[in-house]
């Protein structure tokens, strides 16, 4: 578990999604959001959240992160409103989780490749390559909507 800052202590009321999307937060409120993740997060993942998440979530709406509780797959924050639109804040927290897993799986996989021996890591480029390269040709050249030309045989009989 990992905590960072002092957590206000309060009432807290629960405010469903559905009505707080069309909401806009109120300055100086504090609100409590809490994140339950599929996976269970880390130390290492959640030091980079800790690091990440207040800072984004400042620079793009004002939100002061107040305080953070990280557990094994659940995450609590407390921020303080500066106004912002709800609508556009929990989508946005959402995208950085991703994308910090998405840099945590990178990671791992660097490691990996770090501690193979270079010639496993050639096979594994190769079968990829062998076994992939068609099919990773065609869905280029779908995405470029590259037509194939098609050619035209005619069978001339000759008596």
């Amino acid at each position: 578990m990992l905590e960072v800052g002092r957590e206000v202590i309060g009432n807290k009321v629960l405010i469903p999604r559905s009505k707080l999307e069309n909401w806009e937060s109120i300055k100086g409120q504090i609100y409590e959001i809490q994140i339950k993740t599929e996976n269970r997060i880390s130390d290492d993942v959640a030091s980079k959240i800790v690091g990440i998440v207040p800072k984004k979530l400042y620079e793009k709406f004002g939100a002061k992160v107040k305080y953070m509780r990280i557990m094994d797959n659940y995450i609590i924050m407390q921020i303080e409103g500066s106004p912002f639109s709800w609508s556009s804040l929990l989508p946005y927290l959402s995208s950085i989780l991703t994308w910090l897993g998405l840099i945590v799986i990178a990671i791992a996989v660097l490691l990996i490749i770090q501690k193979a021996p270079w010639e496993v890591f050639l096979l594994l480029i190769g079968l990829i390559l062998a076994l992939g390269a068609p099919d990773i040709a065609e869905a280029i050249k779908k995405h470029l909507g590259v037509k194939e030309e098609k050619k035209i045989v005619r069978k001339i009989e000759v008596e």
